[in-house]
């Protein structure tokens, strides 16, 4: 079997039951309409929803991508308060922040690629800090760099070492015993695919620096 065809059949399969998984949130809402005036409801909502578009991007041609025009400041919203009951959770620190001059900035691209890059990011940086013995901090912020939009995802674990640099983001390379390899090169071609790129910035405590920490940048073009 090719491996666009698995993918896509892949994605068929798992679509199916998460549909019904959606009908069934529906049906619970109109049973009890109590629950529509939650905010982790409506939460779910557009979560579920967006777990059904990426599997149908999936079974799109490999490579196409969707560009419209999308409010920056809306996106980032959007994302940070899918991510703060997660983080909660897991006893994490979560802040979210972005510069004043990304109010009103309108980004053309494909958002529910977008949203998938910045939550493989966000999941290794939540990974990252979970079990440490100091409290786990993970910051997403936006800033403005001349004509580009940069999206930090940075987070007070560990670090990364050197030496796992240099293949990083290479397919299924992991260093982690429940990784995938997958997360990061996915991020890193999205960027690419909107004329971007995706860097990391990261340091060890044992190198003699004060703090640890890893910092991904994902930039994009603001035209």
């Amino acid at each position: 079997m090719q491996k666009d065809e698995y993918i896509s059949r892949f994605s068929h399969e798992l679509r199916n039951p998460l549909t019904l998984i959606r009908g069934s949130l529906q049906l619970l809402e109109k049973e009890c309409p109590a629950v529509r005036e939650s905010d982790l409801w409506k939460q779910i909502g557009k979560d579920m929803d967006d777990v059904i578009q990426l599997l149908n991007d999936m079974s799109a041609p490999f490579g196409s991508y969707r560009m419209t025009p999308v409010r920056f400041t809306d996106f980032f919203s959007e994302i940070s308060a899918s991510f703060a009951p997660s983080m909660k959770t897991r006893g994490i620190c979560f802040v979210t922040e972005f510069s004043d001059e990304l109010s009103g900035t309108v980004i053309n691209v494909d958002r529910q690629k977008l949203r998938q890059a910045v939550t493989n990011l966000l999941v290794n940086a939540a990974d990252a800090v979970s079990g440490q013995a100091s409290p786990g901090k993970v910051t997403l912020y936006a800033v403005k760099d001349r004509q580009e939009l940069c999206i930090h995802v940075r987070d007070n674990g560990p670090g990364i070492p050197q030496e796992y640099l240099a293949d990083l983001f290479e397919p299924f390379v992991t260093h982690k015993s429940n990784g995938t390899g997958l997360g990061l090169g996915i991020a890193r071609r999205i960027a690419r695919q909107h004329g971007g790129s995706l860097t990391v910035d990261s340091c060890c405590a044992h190198t003699g620096a004060p703090a640890s920490y890893t910092d991904f940048c994902l930039r994009l073009p603001l035209h």
